[in-house]
């Protein structure tokens, strides 16, 4: 079954080089990937509705991130959504956190070997 969490976890292991990667982390981390250098997180968005009451919320979440880089913030922060609502996603994550990410799910991986590959950046 397609799963956005996989293919986060295998985007962030595979991709983008974190061999530590893990789900449901740290301060409400769908996804958490690390290495040496850095941390990514993903927070998983499967609607239009779903990514607006991330702005309810979690408001103190996204204030502290909007500080900037700290103890307890990673160094990216993506949503993932799937590709059907990139582009009004796109029109909320910069209006309602600009410092934020976003990245879409293509269509899902039926293959193995193509997990975490079907991930485009739409905004760093």
């Amino acid at each position: 079954m397609f799963s956005l969490h996989t293919e986060a976890l295998a985007w962030l292991r595979y991709a983008r080089h974190m061999p530590l990667c893990a789900t449901e982390t740290g301060y409400y981390a769908d996804v958490l990937g690390l290495n040496t250098s850095m941390c990514i997180e993903v927070e998983i968005k499967k609607s239009v509705s779903d990514l607006r009451a991330e702005f309810k919320n979690k408001v103190p979440k996204i204030l502290t991130y909007s500080g900037g880089v700290g103890r307890d913030t990673p160094n990216f922060f993506y949503y993932l959504v799937p590709w059907e609502i990139a582009e009004k996603s796109l029109e909320i994550v910069k209006e309602k956190f600009p410092k934020a990410g976003l990245a879409a799910v293509r269509y899902p991986s039926l293959k193995g070997w193509m997990v975490g590959k079907n991930i485009t950046v739409l905004k760093k």
